[in-house]
């Protein structure tokens, strides 16, 4: 797929995990950040379609890059799914409050990803982020 993805992490592994994931489903155009700073920037640089970051990570949290994102007129349209092991509603409700498109929580599978980026890609929005709840 055409669609340029950044996948944010501070652990290497997870980054590796997911970028093979992303791989397998025809994502050829993976970046990586290994936090929310780094994430920041390469964005307000780059041409990214999507986000895929974890919720802890450092110098700035998922929360806080999501919330950046929102708040920028150039990139507050950007698809974000977040990967976390956070499975609280109280967690969940405030990335939906938030705009997140998509939640998966530790442990997850390559389906569980694929039917999160499949339903986030074709919904085209924040308003659907209810409907892109996976556990």
């Amino acid at each position: 797929m055409e669609i340029k993805v950044l996948v944010v992490d501070n652990l290497p592994s997870i980054r590796n995990i997911v970028r093979n994931l992303l791989k397998d489903m025809g994502f050829n155009d993976a970046d990586e950040a290994g936090d929310g700073l780094q994430a920041m920037e390469k964005l307000k640089s780059g041409d990214y379609g999507l986000v895929i970051a974890g919720r802890d990570i450092p110098n700035m949290s998922g929360m806080e890059l999501l919330k950046k994102i929102r708040e920028n007129d150039k990139l507050q349209s950007l698809p974000f799914i977040m990967i976390t092991a956070e499975a609280e509603s109280k967690k969940v409700l405030e990335a939906i409050q938030a705009g997140i498109n998509g939640y998966i929580v530790k442990p997850f599978t390559l389906e569980m990803l694929r039917k999160n980026i499949d339903r986030v890609l074709k919904s085209g929005g924040i308003k659907h982020a209810k409907n892109n709840i996976d556990s």
